[in-house]
């Protein structure tokens, strides 16, 4: 009999830069937890890249192409297989669980992209303690769901969605997340199994939380997130790291729930959905020593650390564990590529997939350290491009400065 599929697990950051995360200069301490699971039986990944702001980023990832390739029109085409589709055909549900951000209208909400249940931000958040929306101040969390689990009447073609009405005085976005995916988790093993231990359906959750995304200014994180933020003397960093805390806490106890529920049969890859915001002065990013932030196509713009973990027996096999691969260009689109294989997703020769979807499942060769791709190829939807070639990189139509998102400075 063939064995078990994988159970993964997908979790994004929003604006989370290069020196915020686990090798960061003031945060690693917040991160005592995630870098512990690097080092036992984790891989980190160093030279990660997305596009420069987040939303192409997103629809890259779901799409399995280049975002040039994945503009609002081209994304909303029939035709598209989004990863959570691929997954389906060989048996998965998929779950989401955070912001969303690819489109509010019917066809272009997760249940209609593959997801079965979604609870999360349609869009950005007002504030981390806010329901609503950044620009359009309107109700902005919801759940949803195409198979009965909340509604016994919930189907394909009949989806279920209703907002999400919490206490204001409660409510916090990473902390609210982080419940509703245990709960996903813990509905799932309940109706369907725990594949690997039993014949159970396998599944993947993708947990997109919107730490640390403008939270130089809010002050609505929760007290007990700042116990390891002290040393840090500039308030919006700070801020970002009572956020960064959010995101070790959601690591380590979604790790816990993963463990106990599919024991040696998961694996899951952490990554960020561009380089760190500083320009504004409600954003607490930090790219050094890489030049550029959010907007630009520097390094610091999008390059970012992914982290891979798990359970996954070839994983734990590596030499590369406890170290960083940098060895080849990693794309957001390759995890992708990565997750489809691992689910068992193949594509018939000639299919359109073949070659509107270029991304490489790269774990084999982080694992033996080798080199999958030697070049990588960016193209923004703004005309922005650069491309990587060994220890060059080569850009065109360069945005640059706190103007940077109004196109670029030719």
């Amino acid at each position: 009999s063939s064995p078990p599929l994988l159970n993964l697990l997908f979790f994004l950051q929003d604006d989370t830069g290069y020196n915020d995360f686990l090798t960061s200069t003031d945060y690693a301490g917040v991160y005592s937890d995630a870098n512990a699971l690097w080092r036992q039986r984790g891989i980190l990944v160093d030279r990660t890249y997305a596009d420069m702001v987040c939303a192409p980023s997103r629809a890259s990832f779901i799409a399995g192409r280049p975002s040039h390739l994945v503009q609002p029109k081209v994304f909303s085409r029939s035709q598209e297989v989004t990863l959570m589709q691929k997954l389906s055909s060989t048996g998965y549900l998929s779950y989401m669980v955070g912001k969303w951000h690819c489109g509010v209208q019917a066809a272009h909400l997760p249940t209609s992209r593959g997801f079965n249940r979604f609870f999360g931000l349609l869009e950005n958040p007002l504030a981390y303690d806010s329901v609503c929306g950044h620009k359009t101040n309107k109700y902005n969390v919801y759940y949803m769901e195409n198979t009965a689990f909340e509604n016994s009447a919930s189907s394909a073609l009949d989806p279920f969605m209703r907002r999400h009405y919490a206490d204001a005085e409660d409510y916090y976005s990473p902390t609210e997340l982080q419940e509703e995916a245990f709960r996903f988790l813990n509905d799932h093993v309940a109706r369907y199994g725990s594949a690997g231990k039993t014949a159970g359906v396998p599944l993947f959750l993708y947990f997109a939380t919107n730490a640390i995304r403008n939270s130089g200014d809010d002050d609505s994180h929760p007290s007990r997130f700042y116990a390891n933020c002290t040393h840090v003397a500039n308030p919006q960093r700070r801020n970002g790291c009572a956020a960064s805390a959010t995101i070790n806490l959601a690591i380590s106890e979604l790790t816990s729930y993963m463990d106990t529920l599919y024991d040696d049969d998961w694996l899951g890859i952490v990554s960020s959905d561009n380089g760190g915001s500083a320009w504004n002065f409600n954003s607490p990013g930090n790219n050094y020593p890489l030049r550029g932030n959010k907007n630009e196509i520097f390094e610091g713009g999008v390059r970012v650390q992914s982290m891979i973990w798990g359970t996954y027996p070839p994983l734990l096999s590596s030499r590369m564990i406890g170290h960083t691969y940098s060895a080849g260009f990693v794309s957001i689109f390759d995890w992708h590529a990565t997750f489809a294989e691992l689910g068992g997703w193949t594509t018939a020769g000639g299919a359109e997939d073949d070659h509107i979807n270029n991304g490489v499942n790269y774990l084999g060769d982080i694992l033996e350290n080798r080199t999958a791709r030697p070049e990588l190829l960016f193209v923004s939807g703004s005309g922005s491009a650069f491309l990587l070639n060994g220890t060059y990189k080569l850009l065109e139509a360069v945005p640059y400065g706190p103007e940077s998102m109004n196109g670029p400075n030719l």
